[in-house]
This record gives C-alpha cells, structure tokens and sequence, in this order.
C-alpha cells in the first residue's frame, strides 16, 4: 500500500513556499506516495499543526491516516531576534513531537545529536559526505569522545593530544570514557588537546577518527541504565589533516553547543517517555477492573 503523507506548509512567503511544495510533491509522486496539504500561516505554527494531527489519529475513527509528515516553511533573517526565536522554537517543536511521539532509529542521541550534531556545525561538505549523510541514513553509526577520567564534566578539560607530523597530519595519545554509543561505532569525533594547558578553553580540536585506526581500540563499558558506552584508547592514533573538525584550536566552542542541544533532546527523551507513561496508566486507570467496578 502507498504511504499516505500530510503535508505543512508555511505560506508566510508565497513564492518560496509554493517553490518548496513543488519539490515535495515531485519527490512524493516519484515514490508513488500520496498525501493531503494543509497551510498554516507561518512555520511557527507547523509543529502544532503535525501535533494536533498526530493526536487526532490515536482517536477510534480519525478522519485522516497518515504514514509521515513533511514540514515545508522559510524564515528569512530581518534586523530583530524575531528570526532566532522562530527559528528555534519550531525546530524545537519538531524536534519534541519526533522524540516524544514516535520510534526513532537508535542511538539517535550518540550518533545523531552528539557526534552528528557536531559535523552539521563544524563539519566541510566533504566530512558530512563521508559521514554524517551515512549516519542519518542509518548506514553508519558515530559517537563523540570527549570525556576523560576524573574530568567531571568539565569540557575544557583535555589530557589527550594531538602532536603534529612532519609532512601533515597529526597522532592522537590519550584515552576517553564514556563514550555513549562508543562500542562498534564506526568513527568517533575526538576532542583533543592541539595547543595550550589540561584546563585552557583555547588549543582543543575536535577530529573525525575512524575506528579501524591502527592504535585505536574499544572496551565496552556497562552503565546502569543498559545504555551502550565504551572506554576508548588513542596510542598513536595517526590521521590526515583533512580529519581535523571545525576550525583548529577551536574546538571547545563547538563542543559546548553540541552537549547543549543534544542535553535539550536527552530531555524532550524524558519527557516523552514520561508522557507515554503518564497516558497509558491514565487510559488503564479508566478501564480497570477493582472489586467488581471499573
């Protein structure tokens, strides 16, 4: 049976988003797809939208069934903070209704929103090629090492290096824990110090190491809550200078935004979880039997 799909369009700007309808559509009936379009004002107003619909189809008799969603909007930057507040919050907004309300391809959070999440922002077109395309294909799998023992959480704080070779490239010493999603991943995107002291803010790179590297090896740790994480060993580790991630030295910037939009996602995970929960047992409490009474 074709997929049935509900699309959202933004109609704030008319041209673009007949533009972007266009290009959808096209794909859609390529694929043989079918598939409703719905309007909304602006992209502010799509995750509500996608929402409103995703609960209407958990009813007995939903007037519409659909197999997907496409948000299609546009919003151009002007000379106020309206465009970051839109930006963000719709983002957000899908973002919440993909984890709370449906299945997504695990680790979505290592490999995705970690280690993926720091090639989209740092990452040339050839790294996100290489890498972040197999992984949201489900292809590949990443994960970011950054923690060390005894750090504490504390970013800047970097014992591994990054020694320049003579005639390019660099090799890697030094050992990371915790690295969630780390046994059997693919590559890993590695933190490591490329100048300065243990605790400097400045001098730390972020590198693109695969993990068939000679010298690099994984040991599988347990946590409590069953998660898949690895201690990861550097001894001379030896890359390209094409591996190096973002700008050299420059790293730690980078990182803090990383760990701050995937702490975001970790807790709209909660939060779905809990709210599924919360449902079920709420739907349970109307239905179960107790001494003869519902």
């Amino acid at each position: 049976m074709a997929a049935h799909v509900m699309i959202v369009e933004a109609r704030f700007y008319d041209e673009i988003a007949d533009a972007l309808v266009e290009g959808a559509t096209a794909a859609l009936d390529a694929a043989g797809a079918t598939y409703d379009r719905f309007s909304v004002p602006g992209a502010f107003e799509i995750p509500a939208s996608i929402g409103h619909a995703a609960r209407a189809m958990e009813g007995p008799d939903p007037a519409y069934r659909f197999d997907g969603f496409i948000a299609l909007g546009c919003v151009i930057r002007g000379q106020t903070t309206h465009y970051d507040y839109v930006c963000t919050e719709s983002a957000r907004g899908l973002q919440d209704l993909a984890l709370q309300r449906g299945l997504a391809t695990e680790p979505l959070i290592p490999s995705i929103l970690l280690a993926g999440q720091a090639l989209a922002l740092a990452g040339n077109d050839a790294q996100k090629a290489a890498w972040l395309t197999p992984a949201i294909e489900g292809q590949t799998v990443l994960a970011l090492a950054y923690q060390e023992q005894d750090t504490r959480y504390h970013l800047n704080i970097c014992r591994t290096r990054a020694e320049p070779v003579t005639g390019g490239g660099y090799t890697l010493h030094g050992e990371k824990v915790l690295v969630l999603g780390g046994y059997l991943a693919n590559a890993y995107v590695v933190l490591a110090r490329t100048a300065g002291e243990r605790d400097d803010s400045m001098g730390l790179t972020l590198f693109v190491v695969p993990s068939a590297a000679n010298g690099l090896r994984t040991t599988r740790q347990w946590l409590v809550d069953t998660h898949n994480a690895a201690l990861v060993t550097f001894d001379g580790v030896t890359v390209d200078d094409d591996a190096v991630l973002g700008p050299l030295d420059g790293g730690a910037a980078v990182l803090a935004d990383v760990i701050d939009r995937a702490t975001v996602a970790l807790c709209g995970e909660m939060l779905g979880g809990m709210s599924e929960a919360f449902d079920r047992t709420l739907a349970y409490l109307k239905e179960r039997k107790q001494f003869d009474h519902v």
